[in-house]
């Protein structure tokens, strides 16, 4: 019976109040209204809902703070806590009979008051009155707990920084392999055509092409490089040569001090710059430095490998000079390691693309496409790498024969439409906002101005307004003055429309819109203009998907113990 009545959270016993003990519907069991609303805080934070501590059964509406309380528990917890504190105060002494009322701090026994003048006043101890006891123990319950909790949800966030960090980095890594497997492909075209071809226009023509190929090569190994690794790591070879090395001859040579604290510090704008500041570094991984002295070693190495020698080529049959076969991975193998792929991914096996884009990592929305993956990050998780920053959203604008830009959208976390509207941007419960159109700018050409969108496709074939979610916010203390840049809801706050949204592209000082949910951060020339070209031409949203904060803006977050 004891343990119906506590919170199977925190473990206290239901009190009226943010104690009291509330049901959740979708499974039925009970909690204290305080530990239910702070998980509906913390999964708010993570565009998500909450789960049943018991069951996991997952919880998505009415908000907790409409839940009505259990009073035929709360009166039941409170009996027995009156009859429990009445036990208490009814201890008696067993060897006077006298009611218990002091604690020994050196002995660490309750004590009556015969106990205490016979012996533990005289001796000098620690006694103090039972009910301070009691409550200084349990301050120091709760504020040490608290303080533990505090160092606890710092290391862990420290954690979640790194883990955010090793995440970019492998979708950075994912898109250089991606950058090189295409130049690749063309590598081997070209090569292919000059082998092929039997005229002087068409071998000038490959040459040309393979020149521009170079040029294009070394531009990404020296960016993927960084504009100054070569000279820091010059410098370190330097200094770490003993006196009695034979690189010690050519330390006069080396680049100054001064040369190398600049160096390290446009390496470090650099990255910042690419959005990789501060990521950690591939384990086990080695830096090469090309200079003069081990380029024409180089040369001979890749004439090797390649089966190339000024006589001609050799050994393109398998084998080496000396006959023996080479060994080669399997073609699948290959073709299955290269590039390297990511996708992210929910747990009914729709999965969307994971890329590196303008130094910041971009999911796309889920689909059921079947495609090749190295590594699949589930959703929940890359949502829980925002550190708490707002969760940002991306549109891709266009028509059908260009893309007109990439809008950013910076979505209010504490508000239900914006979790409707993150979801419907990545397919979260199935339809999403891809190859959805705009159907029309309201207001166009006055104050007020805005761009309509929201009618998703469904399964069907067919297009779709119906809202995903209950309980949206509406009016009142979510209404806010209409400004350009604001996406908000639209169609009266009816739950048949509530997937409408209109992105305002002109101010109207004075007016209100009944519900933003959002702003956008970036990319309105696109919003103005498909504005420009509707209502005479199609204007959709050809992708869409979840933005990942840079890595340098999400280690900037508050780590000071309030």
């Amino acid at each position: 019976m004891e343990e119906e009545l506590l919170c199977g959270v925190c473990r206290e016993g239901y009190k009226a109040g943010n104690r009291e003990p509330v049901v959740l519907p979708s499974c039925g069991h009970a909690f204290c209204r305080n530990c239910l609303a702070k998980l509906e805080k913390d999964s708010a934070e993570l565009m998500s809902w909450f789960s049943c501590p018991t069951c996991r059964t997952p919880h998505e509406y009415p908000p907790v703070n409409s839940l009505p309380p259990i009073f035929a528990l709360l009166h039941l917890a409170e009996s027995c806590g009156k009859a429990q504190t009445q036990t208490e105060d009814e201890r008696k002494c067993e060897s006077h009979g006298s009611a218990v009322e002091f604690w020994c701090s050196e002995c660490r026994v309750v004590l009556c008051g015969h106990c205490l003048l016979e012996g533990h006043v005289k001796e000098g101890h620690d006694v103090q009155a039972m009910q301070d006891f009691v409550s200084n123990q349990r301050r120091y319950v709760q504020m040490t707990g608290a303080r533990l909790k505090w160092e606890m949800d710092q290391k862990q966030r420290k954690l979640l920084r790194e883990v955010a960090g090793l995440v970019t980095r492998l979708v950075c890594i994912a898109h250089h392999s991606q950058v090189l497997h295409d130049l690749g492909n063309r590598l081997a075209r070209i090569q292919e055509e000059a082998a092929q071809t039997a005229t002087i226009e068409g071998i000038l023509l490959a040459a040309t092409l393979m020149g521009s190929l170079e040029s294009e090569v070394r531009a990404t190994l020296s960016k993927e490089a960084s504009p100054t690794k070569q000279m820091l790591l010059r410098c370190r070879s330097c200094t770490e040569a003993t006196k009695s090395s034979p690189a010690a001859d050519f330390r006069q040579k080396c680049v100054s001090e001064s040369e190398c604290e600049e160096a390290a510090a446009k390496t470090q704008a650099y990255q910042e710059d690419s959005g990789v500041a501060n990521v950690p570094a591939a384990v086990g991984g080695e830096e090469i430095v090309l200079t003069e002295r081990n380029i024409s070693l180089l040369q001979e190495e890749v004439a090797s490998e390649s089966g190339f020698s000024e006589d001609g080529y050799h050994g393109l049959s398998g084998e080496d000079s000396e006959g023996e076969i080479l060994e080669e991975l399997p073609v699948t193998c290959r073709e299955w390691t290269w590039p390297v792929q990511f996708r992210v991914t929910v747990c009914d096996g729709r999965n969307g693309r994971l890329s590196w884009e303008n130094g910041r990592v971009h999911a796309y929305a889920l689909t059921s496409e079947d495609a090749p993956s190295h590594l699949h990050l589930q959703l929940p998780f890359l949502r829980s790498l925002r550190l708490d920053t707002q969760p940002e959203v991306f549109l891709d604008v266009g028509t059908d024969e260009r893309l007109l830009g990439r809008v950013y959208i910076k979505l209010w976390r504490h508000l239900r439409r914006a979790h409707l509207f993150l979801s419907l941007c990545m397919g979260t419960y199935g339809p999403s906002y891809r190859g959805s159109n705009f159907h029309g700018v309201a207001k166009k050409g006055s104050m007020g101005e805005t761009l309509a969108g929201g009618r998703y496709l469904t399964d069907n074939g067919g297009v779709s307004v119906q809202s995903l979610m209950e309980g949206l916010e509406w009016e009142g203390q979510y209404m806010r003055e209409k400004m350009a840049g604001l996406v908000v809801a639209a169609r009266a706050g009816t739950p048949e429309q509530d997937a409408l949204f209109h992105i305002c592209t002109r101010d109207d000082p004075g007016r209100k819109f009944a519900c933003a949910f959002g702003e956008v951060s970036s990319g309105m020339e696109a919003v103005h203009a498909a504005v420009a070209l509707l209502p005479s031409r199609s204007v959709k949203i050809i992708d869409c998907g979840l933005v990942l904060p840079r890595l340098s803006r999400a280690r900037g977050g508050s780590d000071s113990q309030p």
